[in-house]
């Protein structure tokens, strides 16, 4: 198997461990559906009847926010795997204080048939959530005929994903957000798109301009007509300052803007 993505927690309300999320079935020989674990001493599956998420689906990431379990991926149904799970589209939340899943994509444009939610992302201090991916419905509607991908924020009560912005002709790999004192919140996409639904030409890594008239759209960081955009994942050039506005991005192409 593999992991993926990982998370610091207090599943019991008091006691710090790693969440580890991916796709496997097993971790040091202990049967755990792609969650699992560590204490700092050894591993354990997932609280006991609980399960983790549908064999067939993967843990893109995972992430803690606001005391709850966050996990985004490609899975159709997370919960115990002696029983009927709850069903979701690629993205749920676990609540610690009742032991539960529980869906958490009302507000997606999501495909029944298509979707894969690749990343999460808390802002500092814990303030807010975002998740992004190929996660837009086919008929939803663009100008350019279909869209893939999406940024969405958790609104404040947690109950509804907001869009941030347009949509994108596909998959948004990895969101950031960047929360600089100078030049206020950016949020930066960076994906497999081209294009966003405002035919602006992105190629794979873009920023949301709140100041822009007449209408908040997707601003590129650069444009390159002859290769296709690839970026994978956006990391922070100083992991412990976020609100510095420096990132570098990750994919198999070059950046050089």
């Amino acid at each position: 198997g593999a992991a993926t993505g990982l998370s610091t927690s207090q599943l019991d309300g008091a006691t710090d461990v790693l969440v580890v999320a991916g796709l496997f079935d097993s971790v040091a020989g202990i049967a755990s559906s792609n969650l699992a674990i560590w204490t700092g001493k050894r591993w354990f599956a997932w609280p006991e009847g609980e399960g983790g998420v549908d064999s067939s689906g993967i843990i893109w990431d995972i992430a803690t926010f606001d005391g709850s379990i966050y996990v985004a991926g490609s899975f159709a149904e997370v919960g115990s795997s002696n029983a009927p799970g709850t069903s979701t589209n690629g993205l749920a939340r676990w609540d610690p204080s009742v032991l539960e899943w529980e869906a958490i994509h009302q507000g997606l444009e999501i495909d029944d048939d298509f979707f894969e939610v690749r990343s999460l992302f808390v802002t500092s201090g814990g303030l807010d959530l975002y998740c992004a991916g190929r996660i837009v419905d086919l008929d939803a509607g663009c100008s350019f005929g279909e869209c893939f991908g999406a940024v969405y924020k958790l609104n404040n009560s947690g109950t509804e994903w907001i869009r941030v912005g347009g949509q994108f002709d596909d998959a948004v790999q990895d969101v950031y957000v960047i929360d600089a004192k100078a030049n206020g919140r950016r949020v930066v996409a960076a994906g497999l798109f081209l294009f966003d639904d405002n035919a602006e030409e992105n190629a794979g890594l873009a920023w949301f301009d709140t100041a822009a008239t007449p209408n908040p759209r997707w601003v590129p960081f650069h444009c390159d007509e002859e290769a296709p955009g690839a970026y994978n994942d956006i990391l922070p050039l100083n992991p412990a300052a976020l609100d510095v506005d420096e990132v570098a991005v990750a994919g198999p192409r070059s950046f050089d803007g």
